[in-house]
């Protein structure tokens, strides 16, 4: 199933293809088996925002923060794109999540502008 089709299409369950698929390591040694295509879908979410469903932005958000916490690799700014599309169309039903991100991420920082 192509991307676009993906988030059209997307419901909870689908979660699967986009959660934080951990191997248990850390650091350099650190594989999360659905990085690559979670990947793939943000690309298509900084492209069609309005398209994506608040669900899967929520659902990659939370896979981004524990990806990140695992992870030394920086993304940062996919959390923060995540987050601010989150709050802006989903306002305070989705603050809750925001701030439990916040407290397990050191380097999140929500844009402005």
């Amino acid at each position: 199933m192509g991307v676009e089709a993906f988030v059209s299409s997307y419901t909870e369950p689908d979660s699967l293809r986009i959660r934080f698929n951990w191997n248990g390591k850390h650091a350099d040694e650190l594989r999360d088996l659905n990085r690559d295509y979670r990947r793939e879908v943000y690309r298509f979410f900084q492209a069609h925002k309005g398209a994506v469903p608040l669900q899967l932005i929520h659902d990659m958000y939370k896979a981004e923060i524990k990806y990140g916490r695992n992870s030394p690799e920086e993304n940062s700014s996919v959390i923060a794109d995540l987050v601010q599309e989150l709050l802006s169309r989903g306002g305070v039903e989705y603050l809750d999540d925001y701030i439990e991100g916040l407290m397990g991420s050191q380097r999140l920082i929500l844009r402005s502008g």
